[in-house]
């Protein structure tokens, strides 16, 4: 349904004709000519029609039937047309977790980066020609002078600033040797602090939107990889029994979901878990079933 709806309110945004799905109820705000849905922000959108693309191969799975072909192409026509910087991040993101998942042999790493390059060459084609992406681009062209100056952030750059500020301050810390932060991160909470400092502000909660960088700062490099396994060790351990290949699309939608939603903060990677572990125990039962009644 949210899928039909965003197409319609699509067309007739791109047509100049009425908006017919708002961000939010009496929001007011216009997001231009850009694909959401019911999911309200373009970059939540994003991530939805990820999940509904894993959920429909997970589908396929557990009814014995192959993907829906169509429909899958429908979601990912429409997940490019939400124009989302964060969500196009979280394909980048994904394609360096895909990778590094097929270090466990060469032909299977030589692989993985041969499909990686195709779709780095789509993505890259994909945001030169998104004018909405290249104002952030070029936005960040004198980026990290303007950080090391004290002056004052591009307007693009500034609503990005949560997400900024401490990948900045990780970054000097590692220049000047302060490796634990880096490693093990500064704790829970702490980028709001840092964001606070940057940005002047004595009190309240200034979070990063951007899951990475949030986890990043947090935890560190080994949290950061303890968090990616919490998800992917379930999926190898459940799929242990099935052939090489369905297992490895079992963990590249994963992947996929992680990846795109280190973008901006979301559940999306833990409704798909949850759904995943139900399939999976449902469709073990279903088999155990089936044969005592062959007995």
């Amino acid at each position: 349904a949210s899928l039909v709806a965003g197409i319609l309110d699509y067309f007739f945004s791109y047509m100049g004709f009425v908006d017919l799905i708002p961000r939010r109820f009496y929001d007011g705000v216009d997001i231009g000519n850009r694909f959401h849905g019911f999911g309200g922000e373009p970059r939540q959108a994003f991530l939805l029609l990820m999940l509904g693309l894993a959920i429909l191969h997970l589908k396929a799975y557990y009814e014995g039937t192959s993907l829906n072909k169509y429909l899958a192409l429908l979601i990912i026509r429409a997940a490019i047309l939400t124009k989302s910087f964060s969500g196009y991040l979280g394909i980048f993101a994904f394609i360096g977790l895909f990778i590094v998942s097929q270090l466990r042999s060469l032909k299977s790493f030589l692989i993985a980066l041969f499909y990686s390059s195709i779709l780095l060459l789509f993505m890259y084609l994909l945001v030169i020609n998104t004018e909405r992406i290249m104002l952030y681009l070029h936005s960040a062209s004198n980026l990290w002078t303007i950080l090391e100056t004290g002056g004052e952030l591009p307007y693009y750059m500034k609503v990005q600033r949560d997400s900024i500020y401490p990948l900045y301050d990780l970054t000097v810390k590692f220049r000047d040797f302060k490796l634990f932060s880096v490693f093990f991160g500064s704790g829970l909470g702490s980028a709001s602090v840092t964001n606070n400092l940057y940005d002047g502000v004595a009190l309240g909660v200034f979070n990063p939107n951007s899951q990475f960088v949030r986890l990043l700062y947090a935890s560190g490099l080994f949290g950061s990889l303890l968090y990616i396994l919490a998800f992917t060790h379930p999926v190898k351990c459940l799929t242990k029994n099935l052939d090489r290949r369905t297992q490895n699309y079992f963990i590249l939608f994963m992947l996929l979901l992680l990846g795109c939603s280190l973008g901006v903060r979301s559940s999306v990677p833990y409704i798909y878990l949850g759904v995943f572990i139900s399939v999976m125990s449902l469709s073990g039962h279903n088999k155990q079933l089936q044969k005592r009644m062959e007995k």
